[in-house]
């Protein structure tokens, strides 16, 4: 397991248990991991049941309240179609899918490939886009003006603007190597409560780098 990266423990059942099975099946594992706490709270555990269980599965574990992430066990890669039988990611985002959990398995594919592939020196800067969360509630607090603030504090950023277009900002980070990367992505960017999602570009090779204004 490459350090820094937080474990996930996922399991599915395939094509087995009604949606009142499934929560039957999903109540006898959040007593277990109620039981097992001290072991499971460095872990994620995620339950993946077939899509017809998944609205039921969602509520049990929002009752519960016992940290138990929800995930599909299948997704096709349209987001509507004439496509018998499949499930879209739309349909998923409705029902309670767990919006951290595919974000933090593409960050630890990601670590793992880089840091295979590239030498130490090779991947210190990092170009990240981050996309906020649009809040429409009066009395929160604007998610813009929260992540501004926490910019300022986190000091692997050393540039920050303001984007355009459907990303909100473009960070430019630079960390000493992939176990800094990793803890920095889960353990401060995709825990701030304003940040929904973001796609990281690591710098293999500066082209052209200048500080000459053509003015």
């Amino acid at each position: 397991m490459t350090p820094g990266i937080r474990p996930l423990i996922a399991g599915n059942w395939k094509m087995y248990k009604t949606p009142g099975e499934a929560v039957v099946l999903v109540q006898g594992i959040t007593d277990l991991l109620s039981e097992a706490r001290g072991l499971v709270s460095a872990v994620d555990a995620v339950v993946c049941p077939p899509f017809v269980d998944l609205k039921s599965v969602a509520t049990a574990i929002e009752l519960d309240g016992s940290g138990l992430k929800l995930a599909a066990q299948n997704v096709y890669w349209e987001s509507e179609g004439a496509y018998t039988g499949e499930v879209s990611p739309r349909m998923l985002a409705d029902i309670g899918q767990d919006k951290t959990l595919s974000r933090k398995l593409k960050e630890a594919l990601m670590a793992v490939q880089v840091e295979r592939r590239f030498s130490k020196e090779e991947i210190l800067t990092a170009y990240l886009n981050v996309r906020l969360e649009k809040s429409t509630e009066t009395h929160k607090r604007n998610p813009m003006d929260a992540f501004r603030q926490s910019v300022q504090n986190w000091p692997e950023v050393v540039e920050c603007a303001s984007l355009t277009g459907e990303m909100d900002y473009l960070l430019r980070v630079v960390v000493a190597d992939m176990q800094h990367y990793s803890r920095f992505i889960m353990e401060t960017l995709l825990k701030h409560p304003s940040v929904s999602d973001c796609k990281t570009s690591f710098v293999l090779d500066r082209v052209k780098a200048t500080t000459s204004v053509p003015v």
